[in-house]
């Protein structure tokens, strides 16, 4: 719903802009913008009630997995709205990682973030630059992390995840282990998960 061609309804022709879907009963706090495309980002404007809820569905969703006792980590340039949630949630952050450049506004965002979580008693971290091509230097910094009997969340994209996974295993710091399909999970097939002595899930 960008706006990019008009709508065809039988013999009516519309033509929409992207700000006329914004919801106009809510005061938004922040924006985000999409991704996963080719096309030119849409900036999409969120709330913080609207935070609260998607926080309730991740809690749902660690829950089933059994993955309640979470700390994250993050390899992206703006995760802002995963760390809002997981804050609400009274799960740790324990590291902001960005890939490529930071834009300035994200940056200004991150010390904002910083300062709105220390007033809150909740430790937002400052981002820290980490190349695609670096992905060993992340899998030793997971390694090193506190033993807290936690699971360790690592959100980036799929191409990092895989190249994070590749480095640890090739350190001998966990094992990639196999498994079949399974048929419950509507024909997706997870690859691989990492089991690690030191940390139990990563």
């Amino acid at each position: 719903m960008k706006g990019r061609i008009d709508t065809v309804r039988g013999s009516q022709r519309f033509r929409f802009r992207e700000d006329q879907f914004d919801n106009q009963r809510v005061s938004p706090h922040y924006a985000i913008y999409t991704s996963g495309t080719r096309g030119t980002p849409s900036c999409v404007l969120r709330s913080l009630p609207c935070m609260e809820a998607v926080a309730a569905c991740m809690a749902l969703r660690f829950a089933a997995n059994g993955t309640g006792d979470i700390r994250h980590a993050y390899w992206l340039t703006a995760p802002a709205g995963k760390m809002l949630a997981h804050g609400k949630l009274h799960q740790p952050c324990a590291g902001w990682f960005y890939p490529t450049s930071l834009p300035r506004s994200v940056r200004l965002g991150a010390d904002y973030l910083g300062l709105l979580g220390a007033a809150g008693g909740y430790r937002f971290p400052l981002p820290r630059a980490l190349d695609l091509h670096a992905a060993e230097r992340l899998a030793a910094w997971l390694h090193r992390l506190p033993r807290t009997g936690q699971t360790t969340m690592l959100t980036t994209t799929v191409s990092s995840a895989v190249r994070v996974a590749l480095a640890a295993s090739a350190a001998g710091i966990v094992t990639i282990l196999r498994e079949p399909p399974i048929p419950t999970r509507a024909g997706k097939v997870l690859p691989f998960h990492l089991a690690s002595a030191a940390h139990g899930r990563l």
